[in-house]
C-alpha cells in the first residue's frame, strides 16, 4: 500500500542534499572577496610609482634570482604606465568577482583565480618568502593569494546555469 505522498508504511523521505546551496554560497562569498579585493585595487596609492618601488621591487629582495629576476623586470616594465596596468589588475579582480556571482559564469570563472594568485603570490608575496628562509605563518604564508585559490578549489561549479545574480537556492 502507497500513501499519498508515495511514500510506503515505515519509508521515510530520503534527507535533502544541501551540498549544492552550500557550495552556492561559498562561490558567493569568494566573488564577493574579489569584489572587494579590486576595490581595494582602486585606491589611488595603488597607481602611483609607489605600487612598484613600495610593494613588487622589495618583494625580489633575499630571493634566489630565478624568483627575484622576474619581478625585476616586471616592476621596471610596469613602472612608466603603472596607472594603466593597476587599472587592469582591478579589472581583473572586479571580473573574477562578477564572473563567481552570476551562476552561468561559474564554472569558466574557477580557472581563473588560480591564474591570478599564482602571478600575485611569485611578483607581489615573494613565493611567500618560501626560499628565503623566513617564510612563517606568523609572517603570513603561505599568503593571501594560496588561500584564495584553495578556496576556489574547494567551490566546484556543479550548479546548473541560469542568469540570476546571488540566487542561493537552485531553481
Amino acid at each position: 500500500m502507497v500513501r499519498a505522498g508515495g511514500l510506503r508504511p515505515g519509508e521515510r523521505r530520503p534527507a535533502p542534499d544541501h551540498s549544492a546551496d552550500r557550495r552556492r554560497r561559498v562561490q558567493v562569498a569568494l566573488g564577493i572577496l574579489w569584489i572587494v579585493d579590486g576595490v581595494l585595487q582602486c585606491r589611488p596609492a595603488m597607481f602611483g610609482s609607489g605600487f612598484v618601488t613600495g610593494v613588487l621591487l622589495p618583494a625580489a629582495h633575499g630571493n634566489p634570482g630565478p624568483v627575484a629576476d622576474p619581478i625585476i623586470a616586471m616592476g621596471h616594465f610596469l613602472e612608466p604606465h603603472i596607472a594603466v596596468w593597476n587599472a587592469l589588475f582591478a579589472a581583473v579582480q572586479l571580473g573574477i568577482g562578477a564572473g563567481l556571482l552570476m551562476r552561468a559564469t561559474v564554472r569558466p570563472t574557477l580557472g581563473a583565480p588560480f591564474v591570478w594568485a599564482l602571478a600575485v603570490w611569485w611578483f607581489g608575496e615573494r613565493l611567500s618568502g618560501l626560499l628565503t628562509g623566513t617564510a612563517s605563518p606568523l609572517s603570513g604564508a603561505p599568503g593571501p593569494a594560496v588561500l584564495y585559490s584553495s578556496s576556489s578549489a574547494c567551490s566546484p561549479g556543479r550548479e546548473q546555469s541560469g542568469p540570476a545574480l546571488f540566487p542561493v537556492v537552485a531553481p
